[in-house]
């Protein structure tokens, strides 16, 4: 009998003790992250927490480059992208996986817009502030004389680095079966489409040559360690006083059953001639602009 109750006393005690230890295991599993996927825009917050407990939580990103996250759990995205936002609390690491999508609005708000006028074009020049590259598009009306409206000119899927410029081109109205310069044109009208996830305009360098006889000899060098299939320059050739006169807008792509990119370290040339009317003009200025470069 007396050995009964001392197993129930033992069992007794057991149980009060189970009572008043921490239950550390269902602690850690109630343990979670208030989400753990999110999209946002470029320069748009979220604010992230933990769940399930009171203790000192430690945030931290693993691409800084596309989103940050503060003391307190607020993540601001960058560039467009994927990061991993990390919250460490009593030892263990729980993570969201945040995308970053392009805010088209705000993106359009630091594009910077100038112009210059030949007889067959008007160019616009489409430098882009933004900290990320992006794949844009144009469209321009274009009147005459009395402000009537002639036509329309668009061109599309036009990338631009970062802190780069690129070149739009919208072909004049024709008159008398020519293209002529019309009086006026508005503002051209921007779009975003999408950002460029590979930009390889930093590898692409280029070198120019002004011949004797008025002939422009570009070189284009690929300076990185992939292949670049997607290429365009611009060049504007000019009279003396900076008029434009005419143009060569040069690019290769990768096409299908034809592969025509440039490969790691080689270098292309391109001999440019300008000719008005059908006659031969010799280049006094030029100007050279290095749209784009992407690889796969």
């Amino acid at each position: 009998m007396r050995r009964e109750k001392q197993i129930a006393l033992a069992l007794v005690c057991c149980l009060l003790l189970c009572n008043f230890l921490p239950h550390t295991g269902q602690a850690a599993a109630s343990i979670r992250l208030s989400q753990t996927s999110a999209t946002i825009k470029t320069g748009k917050t979220i604010k992230l927490s933990v769940k399930g407990t009171n203790k000192k939580v430690t945030w931290s990103s693993k691409n800084k480059t596309v989103a940050t996250v503060s003391t307190k759990g607020v993540v601001k995205g960058i560039v467009p992208g994927k990061a991993k936002i990390v919250a460490k609390v009593a030892g263990k690491s729980y993570t969201c996986n945040v995308k970053v999508d392009v805010d088209e609005k705000a993106a359009l708000k630091h594009l910077k817009v100038t112009y210059k006028e030949s007889k067959d074009y008007t160019y616009a020049f489409i430098t882009n502030e933004n900290p990320y590259p992006l794949d844009i598009s144009g469209k321009m009306k274009f009147y005459n004389e009395q402000k009537q409206y002639l036509n329309k000119a668009s061109d599309y899927n036009n990338f631009v680095s970062a802190k780069s410029t690129v070149v739009l081109r919208f072909l004049h109205p024709m008159k008398d079966g020519s293209f002529y310069a019309p009086a006026s044109h508005t503002d051209v009208e921007l779009s975003v489409k999408k950002t460029v996830n590979h930009d390889g305009r930093k590898f692409l360098k280029a070198t120019t040559e002004l011949s004797a006889d008025g002939k422009v000899l570009v070189t284009v060098t690929n300076t990185g360690k992939k292949k670049l299939n997607f290429v365009r320059y611009t060049l504007l050739m000019c009279d003396k006083d900076g008029n434009v006169l005419g143009d060569e807008q040069h690019h290769f792509t990768k096409m299908t059953g034809m592969e025509v990119c440039l490969l790691p370290g080689q270098s292309l040339d391109y001999e440019f001639v300008l000719r008005v009317d059908g006659k031969k003009v010799s280049i006094e200025k030029y100007e050279l602009y290095l749209d784009y470069a992407i690889y796969d």
